[in-house]
């Protein structure tokens, strides 16, 4: 019962997945130590009505600088490369690791906890369907005992030697006891 409880509980699954991910974010946050490299490239251009000719001296207007001219002209790109070596980072990397390994060690200690809560809720429905059986047993074994005196109640009756009353208390007592 238990292998089935912790196979099928969401709470069990749920715990576990919180845990492979708290180990995740562990990884991640050790790579942090690593150098990062980027790359990356802007490609910009410009237009303007009062723009001058980048080839000529004169002061061209729009009209005969055209929009189309302009773009062509003032097209610019810059490629950027960045390394990035985090030796002096103010500790923040060693902090975000060490408040991921907490992270983890907390997930475990709450997937342990869910564990235990499971084997504990087993264990006590466990008990708990042994009383409702014991329970079960001695009800039936008194409905048999008040059937029995219920029927000697009735012969009884017949005969004379009880009265209306004893047989009335005695039915009470077998249709509670058959409730029960």
């Amino acid at each position: 019962i238990l292998d089935v409880a912790y196979a099928t509980l969401p709470q069990l699954k749920a715990s576990e997945y919180r845990f492979q991910m708290s180990r995740k974010d562990f990884r991640m946050a050790q790579a942090l130590r690593s150098p990062s490299i980027y790359l990356s490239y802007d490609y910009t251009t410009r237009y303007s009505q009062s723009a001058r000719d980048p080839y000529s001296l004169t002061l061209r207007p729009y009209p005969e600088y055209t929009y189309r001219e302009q773009i062509t002209d003032n097209t610019f790109g810059r490629l950027f490369l960045v390394v990035d070596i985090p030796i002096f980072n103010r500790f923040s990397a060693q902090n975000q690791i060490s408040k991921a390994k907490i992270r983890v060690s907390d997930a475990e200690l709450e997937m342990e906890q869910v564990r235990k809560d499971i084997l504990r809720i087993v264990q006590q429905s466990y008990t708990d369907a042994l009383g409702a059986n014991e329970n079960y047993a001695q009800a039936l074994s008194s409905v048999e005992n008040y059937q029995e005196v219920y029927s000697m109640t009735a012969r009884r009756f017949e005969l004379g030697q009880a009265s209306a009353v004893d047989l009335g208390i005695s039915r009470a007592n077998l249709t509670s006891a058959q409730i029960e």
